[in-house]
């Protein structure tokens, strides 16, 4: 019996042995999760943040470029009447 309660108590203290490493991986881990955090909050979100600041702007002014070929068409268009009267005023 004294035996048992022995090998039993080994076991115990194997256990508590094997716990007390758990819980210091644990420990560790949850240091590692709260640098991970801070970094996501303090770095990756901010410039998250910026690019999709940067997007906007990009498509704000890809709208504006929408109609620039109408406007270049437009202003080709005046050019060409006003070279042709130009032209016409002073061979006149």
């Amino acid at each position: 019996m004294d035996e048992r309660l022995d090998a039993m108590q080994g076991d115990i203290g194997t256990l508590t042995t094997d716990m007390s490493e758990t819980k210091e991986r644990l420990d560790a881990m949850k240091t590692d999760i709260v640098k991970i955090q801070l970094t996501q909050e303090n770095k990756i979100l901010p410039r998250m943040q910026l690019l999709f600041e940067g997007d906007e702007t990009i498509v704000t002014k890809l709208k504006r470029l929408e109609h620039l070929p109408e406007q270049v068409e437009d202003i080709q268009g005046k050019v060409a009447v006003l070279d042709f009267v130009f032209k016409e005023h002073t061979q006149g």
